[in-house]
């Protein structure tokens, strides 16, 4: 696989590609992702669920994070574990 210099400088095209990979060559595993807020934007995140929704893949976003971040992740579902291994899902 190849990114053009144009997509390295550019997280998100990168996720996208890798997403738009998995819809082209129908690959079915889960595609998981870890601190892409530390990335994106909140705008940017938004767009990332609606494009997991058009193209029907399964996306794993593991964020090392505080609960009150919870906000950026408005339309997914969020859930928080902490230091003692709680699961808070709300």
């Amino acid at each position: 696989m190849h990114f053009d210099l144009l997509s390295v400088g550019n997280p998100y095209g990168i996720i996208e590609a890798i997403l738009k990979i998995h819809e082209e060559c129908a690959i079915n595993s889960c595609v998981v992702l870890t601190n892409v807020a530390h990335y994106l934007t909140a705008t940017q995140i938004e767009e990332l669920t609606q494009l997991v929704s058009q193209t029907n893949q399964a996306l794993l976003l593991i964020e090392f994070t505080e609960i009150g971040n919870q906000e950026a992740y408005g339309n997914s579902e969020f859930y928080y574990i902490d230091n003692d291994f709680v699961d808070w899902h709300q």
